[in-house]
């Protein structure tokens, strides 16, 4: 482990110390522009993420972790904080400008600050890949990339169809039917997605071998045509005249992070396939 004055001149170091000031900022203002249900969590998803980092700076910067007995080693920690920060705070982030309310401003201006924290958080990940444990390396890969994006996405999709409310005035037009089977359909195929990223974090996945990968494809392109057609039907019974009020912006936001959802897995799979199936590359004699 490095010295204190190496590690606060570090690359990753000086990363850390601008993570700190940035997520202090966020919070803060947050915490200005007042409270909400939704706001209260992501005030708490940067709290959290910045108490981490500043705890985390503070072990290695003086050296206390050096001294801890972790099982592992205290960088592989370090390295699962900044991981975990940089989806918390990513979340946190798409969340937030759905809910900026009568302080536009200063939400807005958190909202900045999030996302330049959750490419900090991205810098300092690249920065220590080193020390990722091995059952992490899967997140360095762009199978992992993807699949970790697509749990962050598809939780935010249909977060935002709940809280929008997905029941309609009208259900005898097949609204409230349509509305709530796009809320399962979304949740299906996330909660299934990450079992997958667990299995595959856990090493289990490789345990079980190629039938585990092949199951990941299908898995991955049944969730593209799942997201595509219950991102088109909510669409069709998005029912706003206009996108002046919250519910309205919120369904429309879902509507738009479903289809993305459903790129990225027909991404992924195609990714899958091509792994399952590499071409060969062999000169013929």
């Amino acid at each position: 482990m490095k010295s204190k004055l190496e590690y606060v001149t570090s690359p990753e170091g000086i990363v850390r110390a601008i993570i700190i000031v940035c997520g202090c900022i966020a919070f803060a203002l947050i915490a200005d522009s007042g409270h909400g249900d939704v706001v209260d969590w992501v005030l708490a998803a940067y709290i959290i993420a910045w108490c981490c980092s500043l705890l985390s700076y503070f072990f290695i910067a003086t050296t206390l972790a050096s001294k801890m007995e972790c099982g592992v080693s205290y960088e592989a920690v370090d390295f699962c904080i900044s991981v975990f920060s940089f989806f918390d705070c990513l979340m946190a982030s798409i969340v937030l400008p759905m809910y900026t309310g009568s302080r536009q401003d200063e939400r807005i201006a958190a909202c900045v600050f999030g996302f330049i924290l959750t490419i900090l958080y991205a810098v300092e990940i690249y920065l220590t890949k080193e020390n990722a444990p091995e059952s992490m390396n899967y997140l360095l890969k762009k199978e992992g990339i993807l699949k970790a994006c697509i749990c962050v996405l598809g939780c935010t999709t249909f977060a935002l169809l709940d809280a929008a409310g997905y029941e309609c005035f009208s259900p005898s037009d097949g609204c409230d039917s349509a509305r709530k089977w796009a809320l399962a359909a979304f949740i299906i195929s996330w909660g299934i997605s990450v079992i997958f990223l667990l299995l595959h974090l856990t090493g289990l996945g490789a345990k079980i071998g190629s039938m585990f990968n092949t199951a990941d494809f299908i898995w991955s392109a049944f969730s593209f045509v799942n997201y595509l057609i219950a991102a088109i039907v909510l669409a069709c019974y998005l029912k706003c005249p206009s996108f002046d009020h919250y519910a309205c912006q919120a369904r429309l936001a879902s509507d738009i992070f479903g289809f993305i959802t459903a790129i990225l897995y027909a991404v992924e799979a195609f990714f899958l396939k091509n792994a399952e199936n590499p071409t060969d590359v062999t000169p013929k004699e």
